[in-house]
């Protein structure tokens, strides 16, 4: 979409340009010369005279061709883009929700604020990190079942026995004999103590199953967190926050090809500004769920809202995450870059 946009607003793009240079050089050298030799003495006598002329030359020539490709990276046809949209003023900065009032799907935008991300990122990024401990500890849990029925059976016969003995109680009060009503006494003190011993077997057995539901519904709940996870890393595309300077909420649709876990720590607690297409004006009355893209999106926001901060909320867990369920007034944006 950058380079169309580039294409458009100087009728066509050109990724490389070459040069070409060249040098030539041509050299001569010449040489020359003479010499005579009279011999005055012999000459008038035989007539004799000698001269010579030595003569040389040399010519040279060299060339040099120098060919340089010069070629565009992403960053500088970016670049060029930012200067075309804003000479011809088709590049518009937001920070304030009143002045969504004149923006409208298909404006090119800027926006300049706290990359605040997605809420599941980190809750997904502990997990992921933290699901081994947890199926450890789910396995430990599960291995001692055969405690659970002998602790059934206990109670059971715990409980038959103190039954057992206030019916005996019950039957030597009634009777008029002295000896067999102390003797009642004695058999209701002993069912006394065996129901309050069935009791104690069954209040443990009541901790023991809330604490081994608790224990399923945790691992549950880091089983749809993975699951989530999954969602997230498949899907090709995913929904960022920023947080403009003048409280403007931008949801930012980021391309899951580029924004990559590397860019994710370059991009997390940081002010940047993005630049792109306006694909959604948000109003008062409307919202964006963070989690549509996974499968939280289709529970609805409310559920998506309280599973979220019932993970977050859990024990002493302490993570820095959001409100998943994004309130207008926002803009989305479809972001051609991110950048400082």
């Amino acid at each position: 979409m950058m380079i169309s946009f580039l294409a458009a607003l100087r009728d066509g793009v050109a990724f490389e340009d070459t040069m070409t240079r060249r040098d030539s050089q041509s050299t001569s050298r010449e040489r020359e010369g003479s010499a005579g030799v009279r011999l005055p003495s012999l000459g008038s006598l035989l007539g004799f005279d000698a001269s010579g002329r030595m003569a040389s030359s040399r010519q040279g020539e060299t060339s040099e061709e120098v060919m340089a490709v010069r070629r565009h990276t992403e960053a500088s046809l970016f670049n060029a883009l930012y200067v075309a949209l804003t000479e011809d003023g088709l590049l518009r900065g937001v920070s304030e929700p009143t002045q969504l009032s004149d923006i409208a799907p298909g404006d090119v935008v800027e926006v300049s604020g706290d990359f605040v991300g997605n809420p599941l990122e980190p809750v997904v990024a502990f997990f992921k990190q933290a699901l081994p401990y947890f199926d450890f500890a789910g396995e430990a849990e599960a291995a001692p079942a055969g405690h659970d029925d002998e602790l059934a059976a206990e109670i059971t016969t715990a409980e038959a026995e103190a039954a057992d003995l206030a019916r005996q109680a019950t039957n030597a009060a009634r009777s008029g004999n002295p000896a067999t009503n102390a003797e009642g006494v004695e058999i209701q003190r002993r069912a006394n103590v065996q129901q309050a011993h069935a009791k104690e077997l069954r209040e443990a057995a009541d901790a023991r199953l809330t604490l081994v539901r608790g224990e399923q519904e945790q691992l549950m709940g880091v089983r749809v967190i993975t699951q989530v996870g999954e969602d997230l890393a498949t899907t090709p595309v995913q929904d960022t926050v920023m947080m403009a300077s003048g409280g403007l909420k931008a949801v930012l649709t980021m391309s899951a090809e580029f924004f990559t876990e590397a860019t994710r720590a370059h991009l997390r607690a940081g002010v940047f500004r993005a630049v792109g297409k306006v694909t959604r004006v948000l109003t008062e009355d409307d919202d964006v769920n963070l989690l549509r893209r996974t499968v939280l999106g289709a529970a609805g926001p409310d559920v998506a809202r309280d599973m979220l901060k019932g993970v977050v909320q859990e024990g002493e867990l302490q993570l820095e995450t959001f409100d998943p369920i994004i309130q207008g007034p926002a803009v989305q944006v479809l972001p051609l870059a991110v950048f400082v």
